[in-house]
């Protein structure tokens, strides 16, 4: 370690090559909590048997993040290229606002962080709207990937703005916020969408549509449905989803088919509405073990059903699919 005044910087060298001499950055201890806008070091100097050290700081630790908890503004300089996006963890970056820097593996538009070239959100502050002032998030324009856990540790958002360019968002992108719409304008062609934790959304294929806005009543919970290329693939409970409570469950116009056990022993579903003109295959097992499913239309855009694709259900009512059906 190294200690400047009343800082104390913890630290593992990465490559001791005297033509690079890189550090990362464990700890900053200093004597009162570190507070405010606070700067990542460009280096850390040492001086060890007379011999000096110029160590840069090219990386840093999650434990870093419990010595930050009180920054409101995280700058870094051109050093930084890894370890980064571990400090947005919420419970120790709870009071950051905004991101400050650049260099070849980050930078920052209005207080995200991205990668360096601008492609993937890597995670947005906790308070971003207070810094902003806009309870309205909207993805910058570059973005192909929301990466895992970009959003969870945003607070007080309720909608999110996607644009065309974002081709994946992935697990936990957007965990925890609670209540959020989403929007995706234009043609946005998500190939790949994994969102779980306590958000309740539906994400639409049909990038013309606006995510499903969701209820916090606890009977109308949703399970978070996984696509891939306009195919439902599979899905998680809702978090909140305990006490008995079921939904309809909408998949929306644009799938075209629903994967084999896809929807297997999804005990929320009371009730699905099918896309009435895009859908063409349901896969097998795709809805088994729906025990509080009771009552199924399947449209006339639909050439083939999987065997035991409603084995176990709870169906009354079975209408369309004729001559596709077997026996269940």
């Amino acid at each position: 370690d190294s200690t400047y005044g009343t800082m104390t910087y913890v630290y593992e060298v990465v490559d001791p090559d005297p033509e690079k001499q890189t550090c990362r950055l464990l700890r900053a201890i200093g004597g009162t909590p570190i507070s405010g806008s606070w700067t990542i070091p460009d280096e850390i100097r040492e001086v060890d048997g007379g011999t000096d050290y110029n160590w840069k700081v090219v990386a840093c630790g999650e434990a870093l993040a419990g010595d930050l908890r009180n920054v409101t503004e995280l700058r870094f300089g051109h050093n930084l290229r890894d370890g980064l996006e571990l400090l947005r963890n919420p419970g120790g970056l709870g009071n950051l606002k905004k991101f400050v820097g650049s260099s070849d593996a980050y930078q920052t538009l209005g207080g995200m962080l991205l990668n360096g070239e601008g492609t993937q959100l890597l995670a947005v502050p906790s308070g971003w709207n207070d810094e902003n002032g806009s309870d309205v998030l909207e993805i910058p324009g570059t973005v192909t990937t929301i990466a895992a856990n970009a959003c969870a540790a945003l607070k007080n958002v309720h909608t999110v703005i996607i644009p065309e360019s974002v081709k994946s968002i992935e697990t936990d992108a957007f965990a925890n916020n609670y209540g959020a719409s989403f929007m995706v304008p234009g043609d946005g062609g998500i190939e790949q969408v994994y969102v779980r934790g306590n958000l309740m959304l539906s994400t639409m294929p049909d990038a013309s549509s606006i995510f499903k806005e969701t209820d916090w009543g606890a009977t109308a919970c949703q399970p978070v449905i996984r696509y891939e290329d306009k195919v439902v693939i599979d899905f998680m409970p809702c978090a909140m989803f305990g006490d008995g409570g079921t939904c309809t469950v909408v998949v929306p116009e644009g799938v075209t088919a629903i994967a084999d056990g896809a929807f297997m022993g999804c005990e929320q579903m009371a009730a699905v509405s099918l896309p009435t003109n895009t859908l063409a295959s349901i896969g097998a097992q795709a809805f088994d073990g729906c025990v509080n499913l009771t009552a199924v239309d399947i449209p006339e855009s639909v050439t083939y059903v999987g065997d035991g694709a409603f084995h176990a259900a709870g169906l009354i009512s079975l209408t369309g699919g004729e001559g596709l059906l077997g026996e269940d």
